[in-house]
């Protein structure tokens, strides 16, 4: 048998059924034995209680009488635990999940410890449960002033507690975003409370909401002055300072965690969100339309890009180049893996990925399961409830790219592969987005973004054999300008008539990676570019 106290007074039977205590004094009478359980309650205190210090000459013989209807209305078995002792009853409960107000207690006490350690995921659950047990508000049903005056703060109290602790685990764990919603609610129940003012300041500029966290701080400071005639505190004029400098949120973090005193390090504490995007190092030139494609397709119709094409046609630069767009909406970070399938050493397993994965978000090396299945799953943990943004680079197969992929409705994925990935668009839902070569006129529009007006007025008839020289492959065209470049004694005319002049001993292995597009002599050119990795 269970009891309730956190909404409505009721008892719920082994079998969840609720079996209710329908008489006014008898629901009072339970509450006050339930809110001293295991402890002796003198008749004295109960009739106090249940008649708000105004009992009848009679009150002794009525809460014999309603001590008796209790114990029939519970049956047999909670009827036991309801003992006669010095001058008074004591309601037994040897175990604390039976009464929820005393289970929510309990509850607090392990978040604490699990704070303490800095276990951020136990201190959420444990907190999250503890808050789940509220029903409405504390002792709903019951009557007596006295009784509800005594025991409702400390009962708000408790749940006050246990919504704080489960926002510092979220802040402590760097989940900014998680906290906000929290702290609005709160915030909004307990407008004066400053230490809510504090975490909700740090939740919003983690979350990437400067603008609102000034203007909230504004506003609360404007909301003490007038209610209270006070301004804020010490901490939380240096927290807003930390914010008007857009002071990086791992140091705004840490100056709440000093005060509040919670453990440092990543073990407790905040580790940098990941932003691991390799720079864009030009514009993207000529792919407005498959850009626009790409935008469409991950703002609604998939969480999984794929783009694919042969060497060079430009897919990494086009993910990257949605991906540093995009940035700003995945708050929780930005993966890049290259995952190798054509690199010289071999593709990396999806195993070892999940590994690198796991790396970067700061997941530690004892708290990894010992076989590959289970640090699979706890990759899906991690990343289940996250806005993040991943992008895998030169896949090899489904196989490789399937483990990696979050199955949380906030996260998207753009995949690049030489290959056509059919499984993972039958099976993962996977949007294909097939890149062919530049247009003739994408393509010129690169080699004058590259090489500029100086280099390239009057050199129409060169350009063009470039261009198609080049294939139009976006690689290749940025590594003819690039050698161009580097060349400035040379005229088009004549790079255009032998671009394989371009090729250095330090560029040559790009010939390896254009595959088939290096064969033909007209192609040779394809031989330059500072980072290869990201024009494939």
């Amino acid at each position: 048998m269970r009891f309730g106290l956190l909404g409505p007074v009721e008892v719920w039977d082994r079998a969840g059924r609720t079996a209710g205590i329908p008489a006014a004094k008898q629901r009072a009478l339970l509450a006050c034995l339930l809110l001293r359980a295991n402890t002796p309650v003198g008749m004295d205190v109960l009739i106090d209680q249940l008649w708000d210090g105004a009992a009848p000459p009679s009150a002794r013989t009525a809460v014999f009488n309603y001590l008796a209807r209790l114990r029939r209305r519970l049956g047999p078995q909670a009827a036991a635990r309801l003992r006669s002792e010095a001058g008074g009853y004591r309601l037994e409960l040897p175990e604390p999940a039976e009464a929820d107000h005393l289970h929510a207690a309990a509850l607090e006490r392990a978040a604490q410890q699990a704070l303490a350690r800095a276990d951020w995921s136990a201190a959420t659950a444990l907190a999250g449960r503890a808050l789940g047990l509220w029903r409405g508000e504390p002792l709903q049903d019951v009557t007596g002033d006295r009784l509800r005056a005594e025991h409702l703060p400390g009962l708000e109290a408790l749940r006050l507690r246990l919504a704080e602790l489960r926002i510092d685990a979220a802040l402590g764990a760097g989940r900014f975003d998680r906290a906000v919603p929290w702290l609005q609610e709160l915030t909004a129940r307990h407008p004066l409370r400053e230490p809510l003012q504090v975490r909700k300041l740090l939740a919003l500029h983690g979350a990437g909401h400067r603008a609102e966290a000034l203007a909230d701080y504004h506003g609360f400071r404007g909301l003490l002055r007038e209610e209270l005639g006070v301004g804020p505190t010490r901490l939380l004029q240096e927290v807003h300072q930390l914010v008007l400098l857009d002071a990086a949120p791992a140091a705004v973090l840490e100056t709440w965690r000093v005060a509040q005193r919670l453990p440092a390090g990543r073990a407790a504490g905040y580790r940098p969100l990941p932003r691991q995007l390799p720079r864009l190092p030009r514009r993207v030139v000529g792919r407005d339309a498959e850009l626009a494609e790409l935008r469409a397709i991950l703002a609604g119709r998939a969480q999984v890009a794929l783009l694919t094409g042969p060497a060079g046609v430009g897919k990494s630069t086009l993910a990257l180049a949605w991906a540093h767009g995009a940035a700003g909406d995945f708050p929780d970070g930005q993966l890049h893996l290259d995952l190798g399938a054509h690199a010289p050493d071999g593709p990396l397993d999806e195993h070892d990925a999940v590994l690198v994965l796991l790396d970067c978000l700061g997941v530690p090396v004892d708290r990894r399961p010992a076989t590959a299945a289970g640090r699979a799953a706890l990759y899906r943990s991690t990343v289940a409830d996250r806005r993040l943004l991943l992008v895998l680079d030169d896949a090899r197969d489904a196989a490789q790219i399937r483990p990696l992929l979050p199955a949380g409705p906030s996260c998207r994925t753009v995949v690049t592969s030489r290959h056509p990935l059919d499984p993972l668009v039958a099976l993962d839902g996977a949007e294909p987005l097939p890149l062919g070569a530049l247009t003739p006129d994408g393509a010129r529009e690169l080699l004058l973004h590259r090489l500029g007006t100086d280099r390239t007025t009057g050199q129409e008839a060169a350009l063009v054999a470039l261009v198609e020289r080049c294939g139009r492959l976006p690689l290749a065209l940025a590594a003819v300008a690039a050698g161009a470049a580097a060349r400035p004694q040379l005229s088009l005319e004549v790079l255009a008539a032998d671009p394989g002049r371009l090729l250095s001993a330090e560029t040559a292995h790009l010939r390896g990676l254009l595959g088939p597009a290096a064969a033909a002599p007209a192609r040779d050119s394809a031989a330059l570019l500072p980072t290869p990795s990201v024009a494939d």
